[in-house]
């Protein structure tokens, strides 16, 4: 038998191995090129995205005037894209001219991936708006206490009336918030309250510069009591029961005081206490009927917690308006959360 061994040949490896390495290298590469590029992809669409929700937005409510709709979506497009190279496109969808659609697109340009022939890839970002349909109960405090700043706290504020401030800004700022809607997508109605509470117009599209709701808000005259939950009794019947008002509209009860609620149903008189509360149930009763409630309080002699309360029942915001110069200011931000909805 033959024990000779023979010598085991020594094999040389490393060729294969730096294969082995290279690819591995490359495809972990690839890996992190995917999560890095495909991420910044990602982030870029999204601030495209955020660009030209906000100009839809923004442009929404210039409808049914496209010039000028067309030129605030662009100014906001141009403060929101998230680099100088996106582009934007504004078009009108409908014959009405009662949507606004915004197309965003940028080109994204990949670091890694390049190195797999992977330069990069376009984004692009879309978004219609249109104007709401809205019915609007604007209901203000005429209590006493509206004259304040130029009477002192009375129950009764002088005749004829000079200018009785808050009242007087008040109903400056109201006109002014009704002149942001369109007559031809919005119905707006007044109830005034103190004491006790009255439908002074009923929702309608006249509105505006010299309307009938302008000489209604104007003839406002500030004494007694506050009983709030009359108030959106009143508007509650009106916005939903209303000659002029329609089923398919959004219905918005905007409410503003300046003081705390010490009235119950029929102006009877009752504490606080009880006066909060019935304006909460009536709160729900409205929301009960899909009525959203935003609130404004005015001045530091309220009871801001209710004012929160209300517009919460209402799925809708409280604003506060510190002061009578304020309030322009507050409208403005009601009127631009109403106006629009975003289809797309």
């Amino acid at each position: 038998m033959n024990t000779t061994s023979h010598p085991r040949k020594w094999r040389d490896d490393s060729g294969q191995t730096l294969v082995i390495m290279t690819a591995a290298l490359l495809t972990l590469l690839g890996v992190v090129g995917m999560v890095l590029d495909v991420g910044i992809h990602l982030e870029q669409r999204r601030q495209l995205q955020n660009a030209v929700d906000a100009a839809a937005h923004a442009g929404a409510q210039m409808l049914p005037d496209t010039g000028a709709a067309q030129a605030q979506a662009n100014t906001y497009f141009e403060l929101n894209r998230p680099t100088d190279d996106a582009t934007v496109t504004v078009g009108f969808p409908t014959p009405d001219q009662e949507q606004i659609e915004i197309v965003g697109s940028l080109e994204v340009k990949y670091t890694l991936l390049s190195l797999f022939g992977n330069d990069g890839g376009t984004v692009t970002a879309r978004a219609v708006a249109g104007a709401q349909l809205t019915d609007i109960e604007l209901v203000l405090d005429r209590s006493g206490s509206m004259c304040r700043d130029t009477h002192g706290l009375t129950s009764n504020c002088p005749l004829p009336p000079p200018a009785h401030e808050p009242m007087t800004s008040v109903k400056g700022a109201a006109n002014g918030f009704a002149d942001l809607f369109e007559p031809g997508y919005t119905r707006v109605g007044l109830v005034s309250f103190s004491t006790t509470s009255s439908l002074d117009l009923t929702a309608s599209a006249n509105f505006g510069p010299g309307s009938a709701l302008e000489s209604a808000v104007n003839g406002i005259y500030p004494s007694g009591s506050t009983n709030i939950g009359d108030a959106i009794a009143d508007a509650r019947a009106d916005i939903m029961n209303g000659v002029h008002t329609r089923p398919e509209a959004l219905k918005i009860i905007v409410l503003l005081s300046d003081g705390v609620p010490n009235r119950c149903a029929g102006g009877t008189s009752c504490s606080d206490t009880e006066a909060s509360d019935y304006a909460r149930s009536e709160a729900q009763a409205a929301a009960a009927q899909g009525i959203t409630i935003y609130t404004i309080g005015l001045g530091t002699n309220l009871d801001e917690d209710l004012m929160e309360d209300l517009a919460d029942i209402g799925n809708g915001v409280y604003v506060a308006s510190p002061t009578a110069a304020d309030l322009d200011a507050t409208f403005d931000k009601i009127a631009s959360l109403i106006k629009v909805r975003i289809l797309e």
